[in-house]
């Protein structure tokens, strides 16, 4: 005879009374449903397991009608089969992506689930396994997450992922908004004359032959090293932007002591003098103007030029959909208290109160208005912001 506490499970977690009506028992796992923490993943399988152990019951015909059997002892409750474990295939997942063996990993997880058949509950169970493991592990290879997402479609709207754990879609989705702010940056360093901007070009350059038999010349090995690291950790989000092979190339060039030969470009002082000369005549008749055409209040011009408001959104379409991304803000994000901001309308009527990587916006948006306000106060001027016509 089971105790008392064993046998009020697993009515109690569904909140009725024991019995044998399928069907009553799945709406109270509907109604329960909406009231669990999706973020809190015990309660959530403590209710999936309440959920399968009661339909066990029915199942078997082994719950006592109401009313019968008054006085003698209740009958054993037995248990519903144990649900397939998870947990062989996540580390077996994990293994592969240690040894870099990506295509692998994703091979052993599509035979598991095509051999097992497993249900929706299920499988959205092992992707916040899958993704969990990878999001916390930090010696796994980012390409193992781009994978992973590209396998169970996690940048489509509706996943499995997004309703079972949008808790992790959101770290993952996170590192996509990073990735695409790091590539603004680097875009931007390019096009100044600098040992910077000459250094930054390798990056994006391709894979050639002649690049192999020959040193890379004319940069500056320091911020080469800090450069080819971040493209190998953004690379994987980016797509075909950045060549893999020439990102290793640019590797062994920096382990080799001859591989790199530091120093500016050729005719790189002229041009740098010639640049300052117009940067400086540019940034003061631009003030001028300005500075008589707008009034701006009198906090708000050092904080940031009019310059840099066309670097405060960068539109980017992604798996169909569309992202504005936030990378010149972010730089600011310590002076801003809120950004309101309106999609296809002018007066902003939307705000968040930090600053995000990136705003989701719908596919069909033709513009962004935007305001900043200011932690002293005051608030910039209201700007529009106009998708590219290539991104509808």
């Amino acid at each position: 005879m089971t105790q008392g506490s064993d046998r009020s499970f697993p009515w109690t977690e569904l909140e009725i009374a024991p019995t044998r009506d399928e069907a009553e028992i799945k709406r109270a796992y509907a109604r329960r449903l909406r009231s669990v923490d999706r973020t809190d993943a015990t309660a959530f399988q403590r209710l999936r397991r309440a959920y399968e152990v009661a339909l066990g019951y029915g199942a078997n015909g082994e719950e006592e009608e109401e009313g019968e059997g008054e006085g003698e002892p209740e009958p054993e409750l037995k248990a519903a089969p144990r649900p397939l474990s998870l947990a062989p295939i996540v580390r077996e997942f994990m293994a592969l992506g240690r040894a870099n063996q990506i295509a692998e990993a994703i091979g052993a997880v599509a035979r598991f689930i095509h051999g097992n058949a497993l249900p929706s509950s299920r499988l959205a169970e092992l992707q916040a396994l899958l993704c969990g493991a990878v999001l916390d592990a930090e010696e796994q290879p980012p390409a193992l997450l781009v994978a992973l997402a590209r396998y169970f479609r996690w940048n489509e709207v509706g996943n499995l992922l997004e309703h079972y754990r949008p808790d992790l879609l959101g770290r993952y989705l996170d590192r996509q908004g990073e990735a695409q702010a790091w590539l603004a940056h680097m875009r931007t360093i390019v096009q100044r004359h600098t040992l910077e901007a000459h250094t930054a070009q390798w990056l994006f350059r391709r894979y050639s032959d002649a690049f192999a038999r020959q040193a890379i010349r004319g940069v500056d090995r320091l911020a080469l090293a800090a450069m080819v690291r971040e493209a190998d950790r953004f690379a994987p989000y980016l797509g075909d932007v950045l060549d893999p092979r020439m990102l290793d190339l640019l590797a062994r060039r920096l382990k080799d002591p001859v591989g790199i030969v530091e120093g500016k470009p050729k005719k790189a002082r002229k041009i740098l003098f010639i640049w300052l000369a117009l940067v400086i005549v540019g940034v003061v008749a631009r003030n001028s103007l300005d500075l008589e055409h707008h009034s701006y209040p009198p906090s708000f011009v050092p904080k940031i030029s009019p310059v840099a408001v066309d670097r405060w959104v960068e539109f980017s379409l992604l798996d169909h959909r569309l992202y504005a991304f936030l990378p010149a803000l972010r730089e600011m994000r310590r002076d801003i208290a809120e950004i309101r901001y309106g999609v296809d309308t002018t007066p902003p009527n939307q705000h968040v109160e930090s600053v995000p990587p990136y705003l989701e916006l719908p596919v069909e948006t033709r513009f962004v208005t935007m305001q900043l306000r200011y932690k002293d106060g005051t608030t910039s001027p209201l700007y529009r912001f106009d998708v590219p016509a290539n991104l509808h």
